[in-house]
């Protein structure tokens, strides 16, 4: 991405969300995988791989893990950051 090959960082940030989501179905407790899938749909939302979807999908994970009470108290920034992040790309948080 910040060699300005989105088409490339796209498939890689992709990739890599793909793993991370089958991880994630078979280990749904872990809190590592859980923000791990925050960070992978906020990098396709940066390189314009459907923003309001990833945003919203990131928003929820996190909300998931702060209601359940496993979202680590140095994250806690990410519940503001996505929503303002998801409000400038046009959707409703």
């Amino acid at each position: 991405m910040a060699q300005v090959r989105l088409k490339d960082a796209n498939n890689s940030y992709s990739a890599s969300l793909r793993i991370i989501e089958r991880l994630a179905r078979l280990d749904p407790s872990n809190a590592d995988l859980q923000r791990a899938l925050i960070i992978g749909n906020v990098k396709l939302a940066g390189v314009g791989n459907d923003p309001v979807g990833r945003y919203r999908r990131a928003l929820a994970v996190a909300r998931d893990l702060q209601a359940t009470g496993r979202l680590a108290p140095a994250d806690q920034w990410m519940m503001a950051d996505l929503e303002r992040l998801l409000r400038e790309a046009g959707g409703a948080a």
